[in-house]
């Protein structure tokens, strides 16, 4: 409790100095006053339900033997230019003007702490104003407290509110992160408002804090709400707490089982454990959090060009508009509406949705075209599966590529042909070089492309199909051969291929030459 601490001690010393005259002292004195209203009747405010901040500090009211004073409904109170302490029920106002004021409100109490660096107390449902000065306060029960201009610090529970008003201020609901914390105390539903300037909230429990204007500091735990407001906010988010960023370029960090949502703008979302982020519209950043990795966290671009970035098990979702996606480590990644590019590694999985994407799978990765016209491209043991549409398939080392649904084109591109003077140096015998498989080629539909590297002609180029050399049942190779004019030897690319029960034919190979023109392979 240091900031309640730092609130009683103050109160402490200026209550100590009371006496027992019953006259009302209204008159404006230099000096430190010490406010007597008319009454001394011990007056502790009306309980209220589910208040363990108030309960909190009538106990340390209790333990100090307080003395507390009616105001009733008459007229206003006011400290002068000292260090003035008091406290008061009832349904009176009291200012304390210039200096140090140390102030308690019950009931329906105002006070005005003026021009000084004040100290407020505000319970039930009195209301406090600090004004000028670097302010110090703690609501409860139905309590609402101003900062008013200066950096202040307030620290609300029960169902009160607080205000920062102008300034660089500290606001924080509730005292520690959850109920295993020495000294806990919960927010309840106590809201905190930044106001202007860059703000620093904290709240537990079922607390609100919402930045305003100005670059805010939040942090939210259990099941705190938290909203950044204008400005680019940073927001921490923990257990189930909630959090968006709003206006402006936020920075969201997620963890547990947090939502965080970063609203309008650029923002960059980092999640680990179960938290979900979403970056709603802008052009968003969402990745796993440092060394902590991904968890089972989930990203969501929503609106906008986004980039995500995801490990472990976690889940990124790229949205409306055309997202990057980069998958790791058995992540899932979704690209969702829109042309999307998705980058597969180590046994990550990845589907591009509606739209004509792009995706690159490698070291066990699994890539999913879904209904577009996409291009896929494998490497390693990768896999390729490119769905309905028309789609294209580049496979690579021992990667599989499945066509699917419509008229695919697996693609041999140019920089998979090695020319044979590359290889000279190896022997005066064929190089030969392996690619992946394609698993489900459909003759007279698909189309397997072989791209020339620049420089061959068709004259110094032949393929062949060389059925049952593969040693599998169902697959043939498909073998190009590429020769260097005087030389009989060459580089020798194959490509293993499996039909729907016819296999492939030279009718269904084409050779692209780097002009642009194409040949069928059975016209060579």
């Amino acid at each position: 409790m240091e900031l309640l601490a730092l609130l009683l001690l103050p109160l402490l010393a200026g209550l100590a100095i009371w006496d027992d005259d019953d006259s009302a002292d209204t008159e404006e004195e230099s000096g430190d006053d010490v406010l007597e209203p008319p009454s001394t009747e011990d007056g502790s405010g009306e309980d209220l339900l589910d208040t363990p901040g108030q309960d909190y500090f009538m106990e340390q009211f209790e333990a100090a033997e307080w003395d507390t004073y009616d105001t009733g409904d008459g007229e206003p109170l006011f400290g002068g230019s000292g260090d003035d302490s008091g406290a008061f029920t009832g349904k009176g106002i009291v200012f304390g003007q210039q200096g140090a004021d140390a102030m308690v409100g019950f009931d329906e109490v105002t006070l005005f702490g003026g021009s000084g660096n004040d100290w407020f107390g505000a319970l039930d449902r009195s209301v406090a104003y600090g004004g000028a000065g670097d302010d110090l306060a703690a609501p409860a029960g139905e309590a609402t407290v101003y900062g008013g201009s200066g950096e202040d610090t307030i620290e609300a529970y029960d169902y009160a509110e607080a205000h920062g008003d102008m300034g660089n201020d500290r606001l924080y609901l509730g005292f520690g992160e959850s109920g295993t914390d020495a000294g806990y105390l919960p927010a309840g539903d106590a809201t905190a408002y930044g106001g202007s300037g860059d703000d620093t909230l904290t709240s537990n429990d079922t607390g609100r804090a919402f930045g305003d204007s100005g670059d805010d500091s939040l942090a939210g735990w259990e099941e705190a709400s938290l909203y950044g407001g204008e400005g680019s906010d940073t927001l921490g988010l923990f257990d189930d707490a909630f959090g968006k960023g709003g206006v402006g370029a936020d920075e969201i960090h997620g963890f547990d089982s947090s939502d965080g949502r970063g609203g309008s703008g650029d923002d960059m979302l980092y999640g680990a454990g179960e938290a979900v982020l979403r970056g709603e519209s802008g052009n968003d950043t969402l990745g796993v959090s440092g060394e902590q990795g991904g968890g089972n966290a989930s990203l969501y671009g929503g609106a906008g060009n986004d980039n995500i970035f995801a490990d472990d098990q976690a889940s990124g979702y790229g949205g409306l508009n055309e997202d990057m996606l980069v998958g790791d480590d058995q992540a899932s990644m979704y690209g969702g509406y829109g042309d999307d590019t998705i980058s597969l590694e180590d046994g990550a999985e990845g589907y591009g949705g509606a739209g004509a994407d792009l995706l690159i799978a490698d070291q066990g990765s699994t890539a999913y075209g879904g209904s577009g016209d996409d291009m896929l491209i494998g490497a390693g043991t990768a896999e390729l599966h490119g769905g309905s549409g028309d789609d294209q398939l580049i496979a690579y080392g021992g990667s599989q590529a499945f066509g699917g649904e419509g008229a695919d084109r697996f693609i041999i591109p140019e920089s998979s042909l090695q020319t044979e003077t590359a290889y000279d140096a190896l022997s005066g015998d064929d190089y030969i070089r392996e690619m992946g498989q394609i698993e489900d080629f459909t003759t007279g539909e698909d189309v397997l492309q072989v791209e020339l590297p620049e420089g061959y002609t068709l004259a110094e180029t032949s393929v062949a199909i060389l059925p049952g050399t593969s040693g599998l049942p169902g697959y043939v190779d498909v073998e190009i051969r590429l020769l260097d004019g005087s030389e009989t030897d060459g580089v020798v690319q194959t490509i293993r291929v499996a039909s729907d029960g016819t296999d492939i034919t030279l009718d269904d190979i084409v050779i692209l030459q780097s002009d642009g023109t194409t040949t069928a392979a059975s016209a060579l």
